[in-house]
């Protein structure tokens, strides 16, 4: 992951960049951070989750929609755009610039060398801000690992997952995952 550090850009200027860029970048509050492409197996993994949560809402009839990760995710407290490998909206959908959304009730990060620590940092504190976020999954793709941050009644609560019989409740979403499902044909 390479930040450009020479000067703080602008919002608008930042858009300019993301738009134009050989590589997805991210934006936070003026710093913009050009993220590595992805591997394989995290492709593998960050599919699998997509296709299950698309299915499985798509299925229930629920007004919610899965995106992988094409899609922005504004934090305008935070001023920053993120890129989560997957990102469920339910309800009204608050898009912004055609390609922001800032109403997730559910993110997900696979990890990666070059973003772990953000993943696990400065991420998951920025993501803990988003008013409409319930869930929060932190997947491992060297290890059958998943760390599902779960907001109940405004606290933040950590189960971790690391056997396929496992199953990942998601209430709110009234659905499952499997955590064997998640790393299917790996």
């Amino acid at each position: 992951m390479e930040t450009l550090k020479l000067q703080q850009y602008s919002v608008e200027q930042y858009f300019e960049i993301d738009e134009t860029a050989e590589l997805r970048c991210e934006y936070l509050n003026g710093a913009i951070v050009f993220m590595a492409g992805s591997t394989v197996r995290h492709n593998e993994i960050s599919g699998n989750i997509f296709a299950d949560l698309f299915a499985k809402i798509r299925a229930k009839g629920k007004p919610c929609k899965t995106f992988m990760s094409d899609v922005r995710l504004q934090i305008a407290a935070l001023n920053c755009y993120y890129y989560p490998d997957v990102m469920v909206v339910c309800g009204a959908e608050n898009l912004t610039n055609n390609k922001s959304m800032s109403n997730p009730i559910l993110l997900v990060e696979v990890l990666s060398e070059s973003t772990q620590n953000a993943d696990l940092t400065t991420k998951l504190s920025a993501y803990f801000q988003i008013d409409s976020l319930s869930y929060y999954l932190i997947v491992s793709q060297t290890d059958m690992l998943i760390l599902c941050y779960e907001k109940v009644q405004n606290k933040w609560l950590l189960t971790i997952y690391d056997e396929a019989s496992q199953v990942i409740a998601l209430p709110l979403l009234e659905l499952n995952l499997s955590v064997a499902e998640i790393y299917a044909g790996l």
